[in-house]
């Protein structure tokens, strides 16, 4: 464990080439549904708070370094700072979705 703690704590942040740039672009639109689902969760107990987007975030920024650093044993797998990124930025713009659509976007599918 504490190896890969190590090995963690190095995780490069990568030259991107064509194939990884649509990987990244994949990392990005995974982590949007799953941002904009959370904030509508949220939004079902009560109306959110300034703080709730805030947690979303760290909710979803945690998952991704979970799932980054989970990856380190399964050897095909690439680890890179630029998924953290990427995965960050989905979160980001999941709960900017939200916060200026949601409700819209959730009544236009009922």
């Amino acid at each position: 464990m504490t190896e890969a703690l190590a090995q963690f704590s190095r995780i490069p942040y990568l030259s991107l080439g064509t194939f990884a740039r649509a990987d990244w672009v994949a990392n990005i639109l995974l982590y949007i549904p799953l941002a904009f689902f959370w904030c509508a969760s949220a939004n079902n107990r009560s109306p959110i708070r300034w703080g709730t987007p805030f947690f979303i975030l760290l909710a979803c920024m945690a998952l991704a370094v979970l799932i980054e650093f989970f990856q380190l044993w399964f050897p095909p797998r690439t680890v890179s700072q630029n998924d953290l990124l990427a995965e960050t930025l989905g979160s980001g713009i999941g709960i900017l979705v939200w916060l200026v659509a949601g409700r819209r976007l959730i009544g236009l599918v009922r």
